[in-house]
């Protein structure tokens, strides 16, 4: 199966392109520079002082910020700030106010759209077959079965994805960086082939070639990792350094099997849980068993055959998709 990424034809694309400028800047992913002259630059005036009342908000409206916010409604509107001490209340100062309030009104309705997290567009989900998707800039990502891909934003100088499960990314040599977000870690590329998984205990990447940067968001800790090398974050937040991995073991799914030198019983099987989305259950002792062999991926029912003939024993489907093992 392959997907393509096709531009939206609902918003013109300048349009499009403003939106997701002003989407990144106020989450606070990217700033936001003047691009159009003096139209813009008040626009980003006006963003940046609204980004900097709405941080303030949550310990209440400071009253510089309530008169800034009152003196930019009042010039855009075309009146004069009321005087402070003013008692004047006319049929004119009323359709004033009338504005005003009205302008508010449309000035909060867009702040609430623009502030609502967009969500993040699906651009491909694998079932139960491996699925490829070819970005406009020439990035094929393979995903794993029960994969899905979103992409997270997609500015000029570069593009952030989101995987959830595993898939193999090949980025051709680019002067925009590819970003991949996988769960509280984020993968950083310019031009390289990868494969990150997010199943399993920790979030794992091995890089085949080029140059990456596996990064911990919250922290800031960040590795470098060479070809043949892979890292990993656990989920309290630890991160491994680069060590030497064997390819096979993070790539041998695309040729539809598994491979494994010196692996226990319980980590084959909780691979062949996430690629067939089912349920082992193994004996505790059976679990710490070190294995090396191979394992196809054609179905379900190949994969445990062959885990029988490793382990010298029988599984039993003891619930839908929840198979048991037992020894003879």
């Amino acid at each position: 199966m392959h997907t393509t990424n096709n531009a939206s034809d609902e918003m013109p694309a300048r349009d499009a392109a403003l939106a997701r400028r002003i989407g990144a800047f106020l989450r606070g992913d990217a700033p936001l520079q003047p691009r159009d002259g003096a139209s813009d630059e008040a626009l980003v005036e006006a963003l940046q002082d609204y980004r900097t009342d709405r941080q303030m908000a949550t310990d209440g409206l400071s009253s510089e910020a309530s008169d800034r916010l009152w003196q930019r409604v009042a010039r855009e509107a075309g009146v004069h700030a009321p005087e402070q001490n003013a008692h004047i209340f006319s049929l004119a100062s009323a359709r004033t106010a009338m504005a005003v309030a009205a302008s508010l009104l449309i000035a909060g309705v867009l702040a609430f759209m623009l502030l609502q997290p967009s969500a993040p567009e699906v651009l491909a989900t694998a079932e139960d077959a491996a699925v490829t998707y070819t970005a406009d800039d020439g990035t094929r990502i393979t995903l794993r079965p029960h994969a899905t891909l979103v992409q997270r934003a997609d500015e000029e100088e570069w593009v952030r994805y989101g995987l959830e499960g595993e898939a193999f990314f090949e980025v051709p040599p680019t002067d925009r960086a590819i970003e991949v977000d996988a769960h509280d870690g984020r993968v950083r590329v310019l031009g390289t082939s990868f494969t990150v998984r997010t199943w399993g205990p920790a979030v794992a990447v091995y890089l085949v070639e080029g140059r990456l940067q596996f990064l911990h968001t919250p922290s800031g800790a960040a590795r470098e990792v060479a070809p043949g090398q892979r890292v990993a974050l656990t989920q309290e937040g630890i991160l491994s350094e680069p060590e030497s991995a064997d390819p096979a073991y993070y790539t041998a799914w695309m040729q539809n099997e598994l491979q494994f030198e010196e692996r226990t019983a319980g980590a084959v099987a909780e691979e062949l849980e996430y690629h067939h989305n089912i349920h082992i259950t193994l004996p505790e002792d059976v679990r710490e068993e070190t294995l090396t062999g191979r394992i196809l991926l054609d179905s379900v029912e190949q994969s445990l055959e062959d885990l029988e003939l490793v382990l010298g024993g029988t599984f039993e489907e003891t619930d839908d998709r929840h198979y048991h093992f037992r020894m003879p």
